[in-house]
């Protein structure tokens, strides 16, 4: 009887593994990168900023001219930054246009270095790698807007 006990506990368990490994296996694939996004962005700000700029996104070996815009809040300063990201969930490249929510706190002077995370309404992520030159405030969300240039 314990022997049957402990056969049923280690299938349960085997099983219970199983679920588990597929699921978060399903999500690796999920989020798996499969695009770059490099644009810069020149800004202004005293309170509520304003953001514009150009770049490129690439995908499946593929570049793709992108606009960006935006706005902060809580924002004082003047600067330019580059901005690197990779893109995750995403099949399709016109899926990268949409308007990004971003949540962030960073300060530059000079030059500063600064990570957020982006996920636009198709459910595109962005993992954002920003470099800025000048003398810039944030606090605070922000939204920003990409759209696919043709």
């Amino acid at each position: 009887m314990k022997r049957r006990f402990a056969i049923w506990s280690v299938l349960g368990l085997i099983a219970v593994l199983l679920v588990c490994w597929s699921a978060l296996a399903q999500e690796k694939v999920h989020f798996e990168k499969v695009g770059r996004v490099n644009f810069t962005i020149k800004s202004a700000a005293a309170g509520i900023g304003y953001s514009w700029g150009s770049g490129r996104f690439i995908f499946q070996d593929k570049t793709y001219p992108i606009k960006v815009s935006g706005i902060s809040i809580i924002t004082a300063g003047i600067s330019s930054t580059n901005i690197v990201g990779d893109v995750y969930n995403l099949t399709d490249p016109s899926q990268i246009a949409g308007r990004y929510t971003l949540y962030k706190a960073g300060a530059a002077a000079g030059v500063g270095m600064g990570r957020a995370t982006a996920k636009n309404e198709n459910g595109v992520l962005i993992e954002i790698l920003a470099e800025s030159k000048g003398v810039k405030f944030d606090l605070g969300a922000g939204d920003f807007t990409i759209v696919l240039e043709k």
